[in-house]
């Protein structure tokens, strides 16, 4: 664990995509138990941000901590094993599977959905009316919840939301 209650610090990171220098050192701290906001403008970097804290762009320079371990240079899929949940921007849901495959698909370990679903379906009933239903009959809003209540079935410590709106 990390010293200073932070969950999450990211110090001094540089991001290149192709040869784009997109992240200038950026730094962000996530204290434990916070919600954190990334604002700005289109094209200023929020995604590249989050995709370098998941490895998906990893950063050529800086440091990303999480849970007081080093997680810059690792593979994308041990760090959201670690603990961190991501929604991507675009939602990303598997649109032939139901609401229900859908949710059942994030377990990491089996029983993740039992343990959570009067959780999910408390935020989210909408979800529950619509168990059966593909994600192809959802409205926008509904594959929004449904993404957000994915990466909400394994046990993440962080949630790293991209255009939550």
């Amino acid at each position: 664990m990390s010293n200073n209650g932070e969950l999450l610090k990211v110090q001094d990171i540089h991001t290149f995509i192709g040869q784009f220098h997109i992240l200038q050192g950026v730094t962000v701290n996530v204290p434990k138990g916070s919600i954190t906001a990334l604002l700005g403008r289109n094209g200023a970097g929020k995604t590249t941000t989050l995709k370098s804290i998941l490895g998906l762009t990893p950063p050529r320079q800086g440091q990303v901590i999480f849970d007081g371990q080093a997680i810059q240079g690792r593979r994308s899929f041990d760090i959201a094993a670690m603990g961190i949940g991501f929604v991507p921007e675009h939602r990303a849901i598997f649109r032939d599977l139901s609401v229900e495959e859908n949710l059942k698909i994030a377990e990491r370990k089996k029983g993740d959905l039992a343990r959570k679903e009067d959780f999910i379906f408390e935020l989210f009933p909408d979800l529950k009316r619509l168990i059966r239903l593909p994600g192809t009959h959802l409205s926008g809003g509904q594959q929004q919840m449904l993404a957000v209540a994915r990466a909400l079935v394994p046990d993440n410590k962080l949630l790293l939301i991209d255009e939550p709106s």
